[in-house]
């Protein structure tokens, strides 16, 4: 590249030809009047023919490398912001950081398999949290999710399922027994109805009862029942709430379990 390291104020000929002069033009711009030279950022250059020439392949080339770092700075300011809502969102759902790091590589594996289009971030994120912890065999329904991140329970339960066929997920069953102990300890409940409650979960599983049925509500049933024979009495209303469900629910749960195992309840 032709130049001069000589700035316009120090000089009024032009150094490239014997008749120009260099003139200020009204955009402030410093040109020579003969030979055309100019300066650009204090340095004087012959005119813009001499100037190295770009040819399509190279700028074809300076166009997708700068596409690439664009693409590349937004996707990490995404991914950025996508880890601090998964330890948000898992922190409103007191989860470990064994489901935290679960549910960030679902995540990244659903981005990289375009599976996150037309689904918000939020629902993304909820979605692989909910993975997440099937994943890691932690008792969190999904209405319990779904409530704590904002997200309808529609909307997530049809996320959760494109991401579990899309991604090829080895998810373990829900348990039941997980959830039953996670109750007793929200009642305040001792560890004899909670040892209680497991096995008669264990034995409707050996009797094929629970096929078809909420973890939820088939654990609350047991919790129920053997809360009321051990003389630690909670409420209908109480376990319910405890375990996020309906009383209505509560009660077809609990007499299911009463009537396969001739449990009598007293009031």
């Amino acid at each position: 590249m032709a130049g001069t390291g000589r700035r316009a104020e120090d000089t009024e000929s032009c150094p490239y030809c014997s008749d120009g002069l260099l003139v200020r033009r009204p955009n402030g711009t410093i040109s020579c009047s003969g030979c055309g030279a100019y300066y650009e950022k204090g340095i004087l250059y012959r005119n813009s023919a001499e100037r190295p020439a770009i040819s399509n392949t190279q700028m074809f080339r300076i166009r997708k490398w700068r596409q690439r770092n664009r693409v590349a700075n937004a996707a990490e300011r995404s991914l950025a912001f996508a880890m601090s809502e998964i330890e948000r969102m898992a922190a409103s759902n007191d989860l470990s950081r064994k489901v935290i790091d679960s549910a960030t590589e679902i995540y990244k594996k659903a981005v990289e398999k375009n599976l996150v289009r037309g689904r918000s971030t939020q629902n993304i994120i909820a979605a692989s949290i909910y993975a997440a912890c099937r994943s890691c065999g932690i008792p969190r329904t999904i209405e319990e999710v779904s409530e704590n991140c904002d997200i309808s329970k529609k909307e997530l339960s049809r996320t959760y399922r494109v991401f579990r066929n899309g991604l090829k997920l080895d998810l373990l069953p829900a348990d039941p027994r997980e959830y039953a102990i996670r109750y007793c300890h929200s009642l305040g409940l001792s560890r004899k109805v909670q040892d209680y409650a497991v096995d008669l979960l264990d034995k409707a599983t050996e009797k094929e009862l629970m096929s078809g049925l909420g973890p939820s509500g088939i654990a609350a049933g047991a919790v129920y029942i053997s809360a009321h024979l051990n003389n630690e009495r909670r409420s209908q209303s109480q376990v319910a709430i405890a375990a996020d469900i309906s009383e209505v629910t509560l009660r077809c749960r609990y007499k299911d379990l009463a009537e396969s195992f001739d449990i009598t309840m007293e009031f």
